[in-house]
């Protein structure tokens, strides 16, 4: 074997082995791309969330989406759910609400809707007790999203009223206040 062979031989390894090494490459930037893909397309799809809010006039039940995109077709399926107090005339089961009857058909991202429920029945609910929903929704785009909430009626316990209330109701009440004092303060 003479040194012209020798050295295209040597030449024709180096640029095989270098081939292979950028399909390696090449193949490894396909994958992480695609996967970046994916973890953004999951980024901006809707993210339906539920809450149980505990209020002063009555329980809420919140259902909202923090995603960046609308989901449509909302439907939820009640699992396992909590023991509420009956009241005459009054139907504010979970199972009445509309959005768990009807469903929800849009939400807007950065949207809350808030439903009127009864009263948990604190007495009869026992350690362990939750909410169980599976909810089903779509983005614009009909892609299908499948989730199971739980809300744990032990995290409820002690809770306070203020913990929903928002700050600009505290401003609006604190006006209301003053304006009922400085109307008073007038007559006497």
């Amino acid at each position: 074997m003479d040194a012209q062979t020798s050295v295209q031989l040597v030449s024709t390894l180096v640029v095989a082995v270098a081939t292979a090494v950028l399909a390696y490459l090449t193949y490894r930037n396909v994958q992480l791309t695609n996967k970046m893909v994916t973890e953004m397309r999951a980024a901006r799809a809707p993210y339906i969330f539920v809450e149980l809010e505990i209020r002063k006039t009555g329980n809420v039940l919140a259902v909202g989406n923090s995603g960046q995109t609308a989901a449509v077709d909302i439907h939820f399926d009640v699992k396992q759910d909590a023991s509420w107090v009956s009241l005459p005339n009054m139907k504010f089961y979970l199972n009445q609400t509309a959005p768990i009857e009807k469903g929800i058909t849009y939400l807007p991202p950065g949207r809350t809707l808030r439903y009127l429920l009864g009263q948990l029945n604190v007495a009869g609910s026992q350690e362990g007790d939750a909410i169980k929903l599976g909810v089903q929704y779509k983005d614009d785009a009909g892609e299908l999203f499948r989730r199971e909430i739980v809300i744990a009626l032990a995290t409820l316990e002690g809770l306070l009223y203020e913990t929903y209330q928002k700050p600009e109701s505290e401003i609006a009440e604190a006006l209301k206040d003053m304006r009922r004092e400085s109307m008073f303060g007038r007559l006497t």
